[in-house]
């Protein structure tokens, strides 16, 4: 009986792998057409190998080595003349043959005639090539052939930069201005380029130029849009315009301002409103504002104090916090958060969920979510949780940790007996104002440091000793 036919597996398998190599080793070979590849790096099936490479035989050994240049030139300008994919490699080998021969004007010819036929990449790397050997109207020129062409956006992107380098550099070459203007329409997205434009006009002192480019930037982020509003107003001598655009959009607690905003905003603050923030930080001590209090929070973290913006949102809720509304709430949660607080964000916003109604419950729970997630390996409170007298007790605490120990036995139930003996032996208060006192003494003595303060220091002293209950507010951080 005959037995059935069964494919040759190993048969197949060579056939898929050699057609996969000839196709990979064709489309090397074409890529090496349209490119420069050096002489070393070529290979038999390479078009231009033949013309490239020349072979002689030392010693019973082939030896490859590269075409002389006037060779060269003389057989590429005859391979040129032919038809094919081929000539035109032979062009932009030419030109560096020529440039080699000390013809720049020959190589910038080649080059042009090569990237005619090549086209796309091809126009900037003939404008890079002139850049190189410092040939500026044919790089000029090339370079506006490429951002015209179908190159692709990456490749015009970093052409019309490097153009306007080459302006810089010398502006004798080109307007740096008007390339800055032209690639800002060409890549009107980009609002890098947009920005910087405008920024070049202002710097030189069209600012009527600038503030029209601004109109007409349709694809600014708002806020680089109104800090370059802000530039222009300082330089039109309006110093209160330019806070005033800053003022308003930092003042909104829902937008997260970049560090650039807030430096900008405290820079104009302390131009001209120093007074303001004064004004604002002396009404936080008997009411709530949310927003004078995100003013005056994003002006110390414009400083770069944010230990100082932390210090006024404590204090601020401490004084507050009973007469809090849910929005209110919300308004320190998203102050603390830009802080990096967490931990008080979480607290804050969940102390505002128990006030949210049916329709606000989810957002309260996503942001509750978010924040959870932000903490990472920050504990954060849930619920009915409240470790100030710990925190309170911890700070108080002059020794070298008696008082906080003895508090920590009572919050673990450890023989609450012995832990309320050894408070009552440490005598707390007074080791918590033990520090104070003794820095009065100090200034009231015999020899102290300073004599304009005794008075106040005498009533501190006296206050500390027989009123001090622990449990009220400091004043507001000072300006």
């Amino acid at each position: 009986m005959l037995e059935p036919l069964r494919p040759r597996r190993p048969f197949l398998v060579a056939l898929a792998v050699s057609t996969t190599l000839a196709a990979a080793t064709g489309r090397a070979a074409l890529d090496a057409v349209d490119a420069l590849v050096p002489w070393t790096e070529l290979t038999a099936a390479d078009a231009l190998a033949s013309t490239l490479v020349r072979k002689a035989v030392v010693d019973g050994r082939t030896v490859h080595y590269p075409t002389p240049t006037k060779e060269l030139a003389v057989e590429l300008e005859a391979r040129a003349a032919s038809e094919g994919r081929a000539a035109v490699a032979a062009l932009r080998h030419l030109a560096e043959a020529r440039r080699e021969l000390g013809d720049l004007p020959g190589g910038e010819s080649a080059l042009t005639r090569w990237a005619e036929g090549t086209g796309g990449a091809a126009w900037a790397e003939a404008a890079r090539w002139g850049a190189l050997y410092r040939r500026w109207p044919f790089a000029f020129a090339s370079a506006r052939a490429a951002l015209a062409s179908d190159a692709p956006a990456a490749t015009k992107r970093a052409l019309a930069t490097e153009r306007i380098a080459w302006a810089d550099e010398d502006p004798s070459r080109g307007d740096p201005l008007a390339l800055r203007a032209e690639r800002a329409a060409l890549f009107p997205d980009d609002a890098a380029f947009v920005e910087e434009w405008i920024r070049a006009l202002e710097k030189a002192g069209r600012l009527d130029e600038a503030d029209a480019a601004l109109r007409g930037a349709k694809g600014l982020p708002e806020e680089t849009r109104l800090l370059v509003l802000s530039d222009l107003k300082g330089d039109h001598g309006d110093r209160e315009g330019a806070y005033s655009v800053l003022e308003a959009w930092v003042a909104a607690p829902e937008r997260v301002p970049s560090r650039r905003a807030l430096e900008a905003f405290s820079r104009r603050a302390d131009a001209v409103a120093a007074s303001r923030m004064e004004s604002a930080r002396l009404a936080l001590e008997s009411r709530f504002d949310p927003r004078g209090l995100t003013l005056l929070a994003r002006w110390f973290e414009g400083k770069g104090r944010a230990d100082l913006a932390l210090e006024l949102l404590a204090q601020v809720e401490l004084r507050h916090e009973e007469g809090f509304t849910r929005p209110d709430r919300i308004v320190l949660a998203r102050l603390y958060e830009a802080l990096d607080a967490v931990p008080e964000a979480f607290r804050s916003r969940l102390a505002g969920a128990t006030a949210a109604s049916a329709d606000e419950a989810p957002d309260d729970l996503a942001a509750l979510a978010r924040l959870a997630f932000a903490a990472g390996s920050r504990p954060i409170a849930w619920g009915a949780l409240n470790d100030e007298p710990y925190r309170w007790a911890a700070r108080a605490d002059v020794t070298p940790g008696f008082a906080t120990a003895g508090l920590s036995f009572l919050l673990t139930g450890l023989d609450p007996q012995n832990a309320l003996a050894e408070l009552e032996a440490q005598r707390l208060p007074e080791k918590t104002l033990r520090a104070g006192r003794l820095r009065c003494r100090r200034r009231t003595g015999p020899n102290p440091p300073h004599n304009d303060h005794q008075g106040d220091d005498k009533a501190s002293l006296a206050h500390g000793d027989s009123s001090y209950s622990g449990n009220a507010p400091v004043s507001i951080v000072p300006v």
